[in-house]
């Protein structure tokens, strides 16, 4: 199983991938920066910002490349036997078609939702971007409802019901995915959920 976790930034995405990770998904090496923790594999982010350069988001690549390099990077990751496997990142939110065409259709499209001014709020407390962040988050809110998820396989995870309810969606989580998993994995991932780290 293939699962992409996408995302505005400040969607909650972070403690969605630190769930899944927790919970058996192999979502790759944790990125830190500054103290914080993302699972936004490095080379993937590098690749996702060489394809939409930051803060603009201008396409650098054409679908043919970005399709090819995605679908060579899932199978460099599975070549180590890892399954399920998993990857997320923002800038995923604008190359979801790649996506489905790198990593095939049934790939699990895990939603993290929250409010997009909530997600504004967040990005500006950090001040990534600066007087960009309006922009660049509107675009990435754009695509990612302007995609047809009709017949694509989207599970959507509201960030607050996460944090207000761990056990209930981390149950719903396993429930969907169909994860096997252990008592102690299920304790980890609902304290991940109430750690700074987790619910920042």
């Amino acid at each position: 199983m293939r699962i992409v976790v996408i995302g505005l930034y400040n969607s909650g995405s972070t403690c969605v991938a630190g769930v899944l990770d927790r919970l058996g998904v192999d979502m790759g090496a944790p990125y830190w920066h500054e103290n914080e923790c993302f699972y936004e594999p490095y080379d993937l982010s590098c690749i996702l910002r060489h394809f939409w350069p930051e803060p603009e988001c201008h396409s650098q690549a054409s679908e043919r490349i970005r399709v090819e390099v995605l679908r060579n990077w899932i199978l460099g990751r599975e070549s180590f036997g890892t399954s399920p496997c998993g990857a997320k990142h923002p800038l995923f939110c604008l190359s979801l078609a790649d996506l489905r065409k790198a990593w095939g259709e049934e790939t699990v499209f895990v939603w993290s939702q929250r409010e997009r001014e909530a997600s504004i709020a967040g990005l500006r407390r950090r001040n990534w971007f600066g007087e960009m962040t309006v922009p660049i988050q509107n675009k990435l809110w754009n695509a990612i409802h302007d995609f047809d998820f009709a017949n694509a396989n989207v599970f959507k995870l509201q960030y607050d019901a996460i944090l207000q309810n761990p056990s209930q969606e981390i149950d719903r989580i396993i429930s969907t995915l169909k994860l096997d998993v252990s008592t102690d994995s299920r304790r980890a991932a609902i304290e991940w959920v109430q750690s700074p780290s987790g619910g920042r």
